[in-house]
């Protein structure tokens, strides 16, 4: 029982280190597309 409750808390982690993972590239991805739009204006 406590095996499994280790591999649900470990497969968590990973879970909320991705979606960070992912809302990191994206807030990236947005702020190069923000520079982007900002070069083309002048």
């Amino acid at each position: 029982m406590d095996k499994v409750h280790v591999w649900i808390a470990l497969r968590q982690d990973e879970k909320q280190e991705r979606l960070e993972k992912e809302a990191e590239i994206r807030r990236v991805r947005e702020e190069l597309l923000r520079q982007q739009a900002n070069q083309n204006d002048s």
